[in-house]
């Protein structure tokens, strides 16, 4: 699992490369000029009419940007990748392979120009990736909450990855953490999503209001005016956000952390898989385990294993 989350960090400091590299074209607009709209956190499908597109090269190869008047399309933001899915008519259909912003355009990448860009298509975004990811992005708010509960007030977020695989949570503290806080927080966890706690989420929220209601917002970070804040009880977790989120803790299903490491000086990261993802690492380390019981002769006693005194050392 450790190795998957590595691969899929590799690809993403390959696709930082690449974007720092690309050759873009104009923008040629089809209709009339307007900002998009998204409405995906309330729809993961709608109709929508392109305003603009471009070509861009990269790597060699030619990709298609297109912009919609609306768009159920979450844009990577915030830690949070970018929405995958297609867009249709009667005569094609055309794939959505990523998802980013752009000043405040909402840009979807294609590997294909749709034959007709007038008229209107059908968005529809990849659920299953979407759902993965909400629930590893809602996981990451509960660990904030857990992580200030175990460790104290002066952990604060100081990045993230979440996608549907895998989650990545850096945060500051001063010292590695011991067993048993991993353990307690991840009991935590594990706790509010048993709960089932439904997701309260204000939108459009005055800034200064947000803060009385003791959202938490990140260091360092620039907000509007209005803002959105998202709760899962507001004695535990209230932070200011604009990613996608589960309707419930209970759908993220599990909390499994799988690593906790130093980033940098004062900072800390924590790595961790939520359901089906957690129920295959815990799948591993029992077959795992499994496996040494068998080279081992189903041993009862554990403390039997290993060396015995004196064994392995060299004589003088």
């Amino acid at each position: 699992m450790r190795k998957g989350f590595q691969e899929e960090m590799a690809k993403q400091k390959a696709r930082s490369k690449v974007d720092a590299t690309k050759e873009t074209g104009d923008w040629f607009v089809v209709g009339e000029d307007v900002k998009p709209e998204f409405v995906g956190y309330d729809q993961t499908e709608t109709d929508s009419k392109i305003v603009k597109y471009r070509k861009i090269k990269q790597k060699n190869k030619e990709l298609f940007q297109l912009v919609f008047d609306k768009t159920p399309f979450y844009a990577e933001s915030g830690g949070q990748v970018g929405d995958t899915g297609f867009i249709e008519n009667a005569n094609e259909k055309i794939f959505i392979a990523d998802t980013k912003k752009e000043s405040e355009l909402i840009v979807h990448y294609t590997e294909k120009l749709p034959e007709s860009l007038t008229g209107i298509f059908h968005a529809v975004v990849d659920k299953n990736k979407r759902i993965r990811t909400t629930s590893n992005h809602s996981a990451t708010h509960l660990l904030h909450a857990a992580l200030r509960q175990v460790l104290g007030k002066h952990v604060e977020q100081k990045g993230s990855l979440v996608n549907e695989k895998i989650l990545r949570f850096d945060f500051s503290h001063f010292a590695a953490m011991t067993l048993e806080e991993i353990s307690k927080v991840e009991t935590i966890v594990n706790q509010k999503i048993r709960e089932n706690i439904s997701l309260d989420e204000k939108r459009n929220v005055p800034i200064d209001q947000a803060k009385s209601l003791g959202a938490m917002a990140l260091f360092g970070k620039r907000y509007g005016e209005f803002v959105r804040v998202i709760t899962f009880d507001p004695k535990f977790s209230v932070e200011l956000c604009g990613g996608t989120h589960a309707s419930a803790t209970g759908t993220i299903g599990l909390l499994k952390i799988i690593a906790e490491s130093s980033v940098a000086a004062g900072v800390r990261r924590i790595e961790a898989v939520t359901g089906e993802g957690a129920y295959d690492y815990i799948n591993e380390q029992l077959a795992l385990l499994g496996q040494i019981k068998m080279i081992l002769k189903n041993p009862k006693d554990l403390s039997r294993v290993g060396p015995k005194p004196g064994r392995g050392k060299t004589r003088a």
